[in-house]
């Protein structure tokens, strides 16, 4: 039988690799009652080696993490041309990995036309390392006096916005998903299925959606018997439900089974139409969604393209710390391509007519 000391030995080592630990959870690893685990984490909580919470233990140094650096700490900065959804988890993803590395992380909303002159001043501030910029721009464009970033003093990561060979800005560190391929796996999963007539319903007021709408076209090719790409007009636009009942009267009467939705919302909202219309996914249309931040919860799971939103975040803080701790192949210019995943769930199946 180990000793008390023992088992709060085996206690902190646990805490500290995984960073918070329910005490159910430690209670099951350790093979003890839960009323034993709650006296450990009591005795290490006094002892100031670990942070008791309410049914869960912490160590000192992930609660540090979490909290983030000091004022006086050196800081990334990560430019956004609009408020993006999308872009939510990146940035949430980008701040907890410079807290892992004892970075200040700020973000600031910036027009795309002063994007270069208010990037200059966060350069001229002796205390920021590097930016993480993503701009607002259409498909290719660029940022007026863009060459000017690639003669600036610091670190500058193009952040989930792909530019071709000829842009200006290739020359410069980039990080971002590729949505060609998330659009490929979607399009070649319906086809295994059997689907032939496949529409896309996207926005086409982000980067991000433009870049699908490009992807699709170049994937599916041109047919003018009938509309492929149905345009949303964005979920909070109060005449959005009705376009996507009308799309899927539309699908019905010119045999399209199968649709790619832009974002999970409307992907949401065109399976709630389907129902109204006493249809069901995949029975009666098979539907993939784009984003899978809440395509799981609707009534039927939805198939979705998954980006990884969360790894673009943390890759562009790691490209900024490699340029600034000079490590081998700094001056390098990487661009990083991270592969979206498809996970499959109950909207998809073979066609049915």
């Amino acid at each position: 039988m180990r000793s008390p000391e023992d088992r709060r030995q085996r206690l902190l080592a646990i805490v500290t690799e995984r960073g918070t630990v329910s005490l159910r959870d430690l209670a099951d690893a350790l093979s003890v009652s839960l009323v034993t685990i709650r006296r450990d984490a009591e005795h290490l909580n006094s002892a100031g080696l670990l942070v008791r919470q309410h049914g869960t233990v912490t160590s000192p140094e992930h609660l540090a993490r979490q909290q983030g650096p000091d004022d006086s700490s050196p800081y990334v900065v990560m430019t956004v041309g609009a408020p993006s959804p999308y872009l939510s988890p990146v940035a949430q993803a980008a701040r907890r990995r410079a807290y892992e590395l004892g970075l200040r992380f700020v973000l600031h909303l910036v027009s795309d036309d002063q994007a270069v002159e208010v990037i200059s001043r966060f350069q001229d501030d002796p205390d920021c390392v590097g930016v993480l910029l993503a701009p607002n721009w259409s498909w290719n464009e660029t940022l007026p006096r863009s060459s000017e970033l690639l003669d600036s003093s610091g670190p500058v990561v193009l952040v989930e916005r792909a530019v071709a060979h000829e842009h200006p800005l290739a020359a410069m560190d980039q990080v971002s998903c590729d949505h060609g391929y998330g659009v490929f796996v979607a399009v070649d999963h319906l086809r295994d299925l059997g689907h032939e007539r496949i529409a896309l319903v996207a926005r086409d007021d982000s980067p991000t959606a433009r870049a699908i709408r490009a992807a699709y076209a170049d994937i599916i090719g041109s047919d003018e018997s009938w509309t492929r790409i149905w345009t949303s007009p964005g979920n909070e636009q109060p005449d959005a439900y009705r376009t996507l009942e009308e799309f899927v009267d539309f699908a019905r009467e010119q045999g399209v089974t199968a649709v790619l939705a832009h974002n999970d919302w409307t992907g949401l909202q065109i399976h709630q139409a389907l129902q109204s219309r006493r249809g069901a996914a995949p029975a009666d249309l098979s539907i993939i969604a784009y984003d899978d931040v809440v395509a799981e919860l609707s009534t039927t799971a939805l198939t979705a393209v998954a980006p990884p939103t969360r790894e673009i975040g943390r890759t562009a803080v790691d490209t900024v710390w490699r340029r600034i701790r000079h490590e081998d192949g700094a001056t390098t210019v990487r661009h990083v391509r991270l592969m979206p995943r498809l996970a499959v769930r109950g909207s998809t199946g073979s066609p049915q007519r």
